[in-house]
């Protein structure tokens, strides 16, 4: 069950999540189009079922092309991504607590294929959210901009994802 689709379906919990095979086990997304993008997104269980399978480190690279895109593969991966985001060099310990939600910010940037990277063996994730996410008040850069040069990253992580409620569906009395 755990199948690398799952991490983009559009489903939360246990059942549609992946979990990674291996320590440094990857998964990548596919936009679509070419979409500029600065927050990536992502739980354990966001329905707060589990608190296990943690994350632990994680990198993002995003490409504008990936010449073979496929399950497993990533022959060239080193050529085509650019690494946008370390969650080491950011101050991620590597753990989340049930429903929490991880979210890495970084510059903007225009791209197709996003490639998560995680250091845990046996690492859960139930849904990726990629986005371009307009700066607030909340995001610190790490260090100041110097000389035009681009400001640092800075992420948000855990926060607390509201649990979804059922929303009654009125039901016709007269059919």
């Amino acid at each position: 069950i755990h199948k690398a689709s799952f991490a983009n379906d559009g489903l939360y919990g246990p059942g549609a999540s992946w979990v990674s095979n291996s320590p440094y086990s990857w998964i990548k997304l596919d936009l679509g189009k070419t979409t500029r993008i600065n927050t990536v997104s992502f739980g354990r269980d966001r329905l707060g079922q589990l608190n296990d399978r943690d994350p632990g480190q994680f990198v993002i690279a995003v490409a504008l092309s990936d010449d073979i895109y496929a399950n497993g593969n990533s022959s060239d991966d080193d050529r085509e991504y650019k690494q946008v985001y370390s969650s080491k060099q950011n101050g991620f310990n590597g753990f989340i607590s049930g429903a929490e939600t991880v979210t890495a910010q970084f510059n903007s940037i225009d791209a197709r294929f996003v490639k998560i990277t995680f250091a845990n063996a046996g690492a859960a994730v139930d849904e990726v959210e990629v986005s371009m996410v307009k700066s607030s008040s909340t995001f610190n850069p790490t260090r100041a901009p110097r000389d035009g040069k681009p400001t640092g990253t800075s992420t948000h992580v855990p926060t607390s994802t509201p649990l979804p409620t059922n929303s009654p569906t009125p039901i016709p009395t007269n059919t």
